[in-house]
């Protein structure tokens, strides 16, 4: 929908030694993004919010497009680490795997809100107060090294894992991935 599109996120990195075989796990939380910035630099989001929003599928479009964006995120991570460290992520040496995860508060709900000052409907995902953490974990390794970029592959099904909070109802969002079908 929006080739090429850059787009500005933040979030938390960081990383933890497993003390029993001393293998790392990277974490990625606290990720945010402006939708609205986003929609401003490609129109043809702006169109597809507003079919989803006639067609009563606009919150799982827009978890598609968070979810969308964490894993670009957190492929981003994996890609610029194993460039930095060719010989220790590859898949034939049966090396180390670069192993990942991304974590989110599932408790929040998107509102749309009209902005005064220029008339335009924004959408902000609000915090609902509660916390329920999904992790999603990766392990990845380096297949080959194409002009110094790693191909890299994954060496395990994405599992996601949920710990138990509670949420409000219209707050709650599923850990794992959206489903395309349900809109």
């Amino acid at each position: 929908m929006c080739p090429n599109i850059q787009i500005n996120v933040s979030y938390t990195f960081s990383t933890c030694v497993n003390g029993s075989n001393g293998s790392l796990t990277h974490f990625v939380h606290n990720l945010t993004y402006d939708l609205n910035a986003i929609k401003a630099a490609c129109p043809a989001l702006q169109t597809a919010i507003n079919n989803h929003t006639a067609n009563g599928t606009l919150v799982s479009f827009l978890d598609m497009i968070d979810h969308d964006i964490s894993m670009q995120t957190e492929y981003t991570e994996v890609f610029n680490a194993t460039k930095n460290y060719k010989l220790k992520y590859l898949c034939e040496t049966g090396g180390n795997w670069y192993s990942v995860k991304y974590i989110k508060n599932t408790c929040y709900k998107w509102v749309v809100l009209g902005n005064p000052e220029t008339g335009i409907y924004e959408i902000h995902q609000r915090d609902c107060g509660g916390y329920v953490c999904c992790a999603r974990s990766n392990d990845y390794c380096v297949e080959s090294y194409y002009n110094g970029d790693p191909n890299l592959v994954t060496g395990t099904p994405t599992h996601y894992q949920k710990f138990e909070g509670q949420c409000e109802v219209e707050c709650t969002h599923d850990c794992g991935a959206p489903d395309p079908n349900s809109f």
